[in-house]
């Protein structure tokens, strides 16, 4: 015999089939999730001396792109204040927003290298400049299946202090 949905159970196996035990009650399985695309933000502030201004160096990546269309696709913003930042969409939203820049795609064989942008030249190169404040964006796109998500296993963000003009 065996215990009906919303019965008192001890294991899974005490549940009629297709209910499993969740904290002590046969209950319908959990839905199962499949992965997104999702956004990560992240806001550096650098911290420099009186009389020197900071320029944002390289930020780097390792990571784990399991499928040849899963990818991490790296942005970034500066600001002087870091309450003004942009909010950049979850893909496959196009990113088309002024300040915003890119800094590379993640994909392919995993890095398990340091590999990265430097955030400064791309920041001149957009015709902006180092603020205060840095804020990263990290999309994660899963492949087309949605049966596998990309991984960033690690990440780091350098800037210097550099004499003010």
């Amino acid at each position: 015999m065996c215990v009906a949905q919303g019965g008192v159970c001890a294991v899974t196996n005490d549940c009629c089939l297709g209910s499993v035990c969740l904290t002590g009650t046969c209950s319908p399985p959990p839905a199962i999730l499949l992965p997104a695309p999702a956004n990560y933000e992240r806001t550096y502030q650098a911290v420099c001396d009186a009389g020197t201004k900071a320029v944002w160096r390289f930020f780097d990546w390792q990571t784990i792109t399991p499928s040849a269309n899963s990818k991490i696709e790296f942005y970034a913003q500066t600001s002087a204040t870091g309450t003004d930042f942009a909010t950049v969409p979850v893909y496959p939203a196009m990113v088309a927003i002024p300040g915003v820049v890119k800094l590379g795609t993640a994909s392919g064989a995993s890095n398990t290298s340091w590999v990265g942008s430097d955030v400064g030249a791309l920041l001149i190169a957009a015709g902006l400049k180092s603020q205060q404040y840095l804020k990263v964006t990290i999309r994660m796109v899963p492949n087309d299946a949605l049966s596998a998500s990309p991984t960033l296993t690690n990440w780091r963000q350098n800037y210097s202090c550099v004499p003010a003009e």
